[in-house]
């Protein structure tokens, strides 16, 4: 049954994918995206605010933001156009989660990884042929 709703409108998206109380589908979003060798098997929904630390940074706010078991930490976005300045945002987005990582005194080796996936009405790499299905 068709409900009329566009999983690629932001609202929506967030409402399957950035769900607290339903992370099974995100766990199947990101082992579908992603096919980690070792399956993703629980993953948990997190504030999905960048607070400023200093009165001149900046204040971001990521679609979905979640990390899983092994402290890998994910940044979803939904995109219906393809805005300018794309690729910096998400590059922006992902470092902020590798820099809210660390304090003073610890190792770089700890960072875990920060994956970025956007979810795009529009090619952003023409030249690259999308992953066959499962």
């Amino acid at each position: 049954m068709n409900l009329g709703i566009d999983p690629k409108v932001d609202f929506a998206c967030k409402r399957l994918l950035g769900n607290p109380d339903h992370p099974d589908l995100t766990i199947h979003f990101l082992n579908s995206v992603l096919r980690p060798e070792s399956p993703i098997t629980d993953v948990q929904i997190l504030n999905p605010s960048i607070e400023k630390e200093y009165e001149g940074d900046k204040w971001s706010l990521l679609d979905i933001h979640a990390t899983d078991e092994l402290g890998r930490l994910y940044d979803i976005e939904v995109q219906n156009t393809k805005p300018l300045g794309l690729s910096k945002r998400l590059a922006y987005y992902t470092a902020s989660l590798l820099v809210g990582q660390l304090g003073e005194g610890e190792e770089y080796f700890e960072l875990r990884p920060a994956i970025n996936i956007c979810l795009l009405d529009a090619k952003q790499f023409p030249s690259v042929q999308p992953l066959p299905a499962l």
